[in-house]
């Protein structure tokens, strides 16, 4: 027999004997994405969280939650020794090998789009409905009146947003924070054919876009100095609005960035 064939098989058949064993409930779920995790415990959903990735670091409880392996690369047989009934996987990250295992050990997967707002507040009411839970939190009903009061039709500037500075790495259209700057009143001036969710370009490419704001994550005195620095050196006469927005509050695609709304609306300069 094909040596990859008896493999294949062999992991059908240790599944399948597994899944005999299995016991579960609604009350049982694993989440693959450390913002899948922020987000359930905002929710007041963390209760049914009986594993996530090990990346999960916020809030501070998720911590002591059992890890179930690396966000692109979770461990099927840490994901089944905590007897869940489904699985919550963040859409960019989804593994369709590892669903494929999980669905013949019975356990159900499904996948949550978090590269927007609109698709944060989509993702909870898919959580609501797998979970038959429909309490919600004081922390989503807050954020969702900061919402409806924040959005700008009006594209009032152009953007660029870096994630990184040396080698200069961008947020790219697909991510939550491109989105959220664009919901802000910006215009990202990205080319139309980019699909890349951090593209790597270069500092040429970078000067000559000239937009009128650079944005960009300041973990700490040190990164708002260089991403300073690095403004310094592209514009030396007439630079953009360089703006440095806290990662603690808008790295992550949570009800936190929305939370923080106000914030971000100082910085940008912008009102709703």
């Amino acid at each position: 027999m094909n040596k990859s064939l008896f493999s294949h098989a062999s992991l059908v058949f240790s599944v399948l004997a597994l899944g005999a064993f299995a016991d579960v409930t609604n009350t049982r779920w694993v989440s693959t994405s450390p913002q899948i995790t922020e987000l359930l415990f905002q929710l007041g959903k963390e209760r049914f969280l009986v594993g996530t990735s090990d990346q999960s670091f916020y809030p501070e409880k998720a911590r002591a939650i059992p890890k179930i392996g690396l966000l692109f690369h979770p461990n099927l047989e840490s994901i089944f020794a905590q007897k869940p009934m489904g699985v919550f996987w963040d859409a960019s990250s989804e593994n369709a090998v590892m669903k494929d295992h999980l669905a013949l050990l019975g356990i159900k997967s499904v996948s949550l789009e978090l590269n927007s707002v609109r698709g944060i507040f989509q993702s909870i009411k898919i959580i609501q409905r797998e979970l038959a839970d429909s309490k919600l939190s004081e922390e989503f009903r807050k954020s969702e009146e900061i919402w409806s009061s924040s959005v700008n039709k009006q594209k009032s500037f152009s953007f660029l947003a870096l994630a990184w500075a040396d080698p200069p790495i961008l947020f790219g259209k697909n991510t939550f924070l491109f989105n959220l700057i664009q919901e802000m009143g910006g215009k990202g001036i990205l080319p139309k054919n980019w699909k890349t969710s951090y593209p790597k370009v270069s500092e040429e490419w970078i000067i000559t876009q000239r937009p009128e704001v650079l944005i960009f994550l300041n973990h700490d005195e040190n990164t708002y100095r260089i991403f300073k620095n690095k403004c310094e050196m592209w514009w030396p006469k007439d630079s953009p609005r360089c703006t440095g927005i806290s990662a603690e509050k808008f790295a992550r695609a949570s009800l936190t960035p929305i939370l923080y709304l106000p914030d971000l609306r100082r910085a940008l300069g912008v009102t709703p």
